[in-house]
């Protein structure tokens, strides 16, 4: 903001000296001229980026702002938890995974599937041995009776 309260013309001249102007239309911040009463104007009115009829109404300008930006930053802050949260969520699931899938895959897990699935091919080999020499014990005893 720049800004003088009321008075004469001489008292608020300074406002249309041309190195003020031209520092104001320089600035990369934005500028609000707020020089003297309403009916006051200046060549820093021109270049400003806005003009504010009083000092008073330009720091009512600036702190409305700033209590919208307020607000939009702690909205976005929201935005960025929800964000984090889901984030967190995913990685920790795929974590899990990978050391599930990490876990089944260690030799020793390996080793004892194999085991399991070798006793189980050993009972169904032992079965269908058994039917067979029952069937061949079977058809032998037919053949004896005949």
């Amino acid at each position: 903001i720049v800004g003088r309260g009321g008075g004469s013309l001489e008292d608020l001249w300074c406002f249309n000296e041309e190195d003020v102007a031209r520092a104001i239309f320089r600035s990369t911040l934005p500028i609000i001229s707020a020089v003297g009463h309403e009916t006051d104007v200046t060549i820093a009115d021109f270049v400003a980026d806005l003009r504010a009829p009083t000092p008073s109404a330009a720091a009512e300008l600036v702190s409305r702002n700033q209590d919208e930006l307020l607000q939009q930053l702690r909205h976005q802050q929201q935005r960025l938890d929800m964000a984090f949260d889901r984030l967190f969520t995913r990685k920790s699931q795929r974590l899990k995974q990978l050391a599930l899938r990490l876990q089944n895959q260690h030799p020793q897990n390996q080793l004892r599937a194999q085991q399991a699935k070798n006793e189980q091919l050993t009972h169904r080999l032992q079965l269908a041995m058994l039917r067979q020499f029952e069937n061949t014990q079977q058809k032998f005893l037919a053949e004896i009776v005949q």
